[in-house]
């Protein structure tokens, strides 16, 4: 009789070890699947890319300096700044903001980013044509951990930034 009851419990034991083991090869996969989820909303990118809108750039137009805003609506329209390309000053203004801001090195929380503007053409979104060049801005990301955030303009113009740790 004990010697069925030491059967029993080695069983029991047996089958509370296959149990473990099944719980944790799920709790992988289920932590593996929310690792390459979407974007998260981050407020820390909503309020850089507000701030951004209002930053002065180096464009003059009859004397004035224009703001990041301003910038993108005249890159969008394909117009210049005096001697400048309105689209290389917008670009160069938003690594330097973007680099300034964050650092993007090997042992830092933040590996990349991708910095987007498009313009919604008859339905889906479309990159701006006149950008004079590539429209994202990015340093490649090593990761799928993403934090985001978007800022519609006048015109249908969306400015999305992604910081990838």
């Amino acid at each position: 009789m004990k010697r069925k009851a030491q059967e029993e419990m080695v069983g029991f034991v047996l089958i509370m070890l296959v149990v473990a083991v099944i719980f944790v090869v799920f709790l992988g996969i289920y932590l593996r699947k929310n690792a390459n989820a979407e974007p998260v909303d981050s407020v820390e990118i909503s309020q850089f890319l507000e701030a951004a809108f209002q930053y002065t750039t180096t464009c003059r137009i009859s004397g004035n300096l224009l703001s990041v805003k301003e910038l993108i609506t005249r890159c969008q329209e394909g117009k210049d700044c005096v001697g400048e390309k309105s689209c290389d000053v917008l670009r160069e203004t938003f690594i330097d903001l973007i680099e300034s801001s964050w650092r993007f090195e090997e042992n830092s929380p933040t590996k990349g980013y991708q910095l987007s503007i498009v313009k919604e053409i008859n339905g889906p979104d479309a990159v701006l044509d006149n950008m004079g060049g590539p429209t994202t801005i990015a340093k490649p990301p090593s990761t799928d951990i993403i934090r985001a955030a978007e800022k519609p303009l006048p015109g249908g113009i969306t400015l999305r930034l992604e910081i990838y740790s």
